[in-house]
């Protein structure tokens, strides 16, 4: 009877060990349009999962000029942000991990920037996309 416990424990242990993670719940999504002509180059959206929260950005190629690509949540109020990180060269799609508590705390419009190696940390000012998650 203990044989057949023990078998059966470890059966269930390797089940929830290998079983499939629930899909990731979206919880918002909204366009990315340039700042001066509104024109949608892309997506953003915010999923939810048991291993976290995760901001999913899409877009058509963007220009990085002589620098890079960075993510950044604006706080509503514009006057806070924090960057979220960098899209690699060439690529149109990535997903940050980002903590629950910053969309909480209102950090709700996602902003795509082109930014210098210029050993600023603060944002450029030459935003290349927006928009505002609907939470």
């Amino acid at each position: 009877a203990g044989a057949a416990a023990g078998a059966a424990a470890g059966a269930g242990a390797t089940w929830l060990l290998t079983r499939p993670a629930p899909a990731p719940e979206p919880v918002a999504s909204a366009e990315l349009t340039t700042l001066d002509t509104r024109e949608v180059l892309g997506e953003a959206s915010v999923r939810d999962s048991a291993r976290g929260v995760t901001l999913a950005v899409r877009t058509q190629a963007l220009d990085a000029g002589d620098g890079y690509l960075e993510v950044w949540l604006i706080n509503r109020d514009l006057a806070r942000m924090v960057s979220v990180g960098v899209l690699p060269a060439g690529t149109s799609q990535q997903d940050f991990p980002i903590a629950r508590r910053l969309l909480d705390e209102g950090y709700v419009v996602v902003d795509i920037s082109r930014e210098l190696f210029d050993d600023r940390p603060q944002h450029s000012g030459d935003s290349l996309v927006r928009g505002e998650l609907p939470l």
